[in-house]
């Protein structure tokens, strides 16, 4: 899963983003662009209601990734 944050989120909004993900039994994985910071979220996401993160101050969108599977 992604948390991509939106360009105005503070460091505050960011750091409440990553402990409620790390609260929830996450790792996660910080990549901070020039205008957005995107959070990788790694671990069992099946099941997980995203509304609660979604609705966080600074969250411009959270992306569910389903399981890759190689062609061929």
């Amino acid at each position: 899963m992604l948390v991509i944050m939106e360009a105005t989120a503070t460091q505050e909004d960011i750091e409440r983003v990553k402990e409620y993900l790390i609260s929830k039994n996450f790792d996660i994985h910080q990549s901070t662009g020039m205008k957005h910071v995107i959070i990788g979220v790694i671990g069992d996401v099946i099941g997980f209601d995203a509304t609660e993160l979604e609705n966080m101050s600074g969250v411009q969108q959270v992306v569910k990734i389903t399981e890759y599977k190689k062609r061929g």
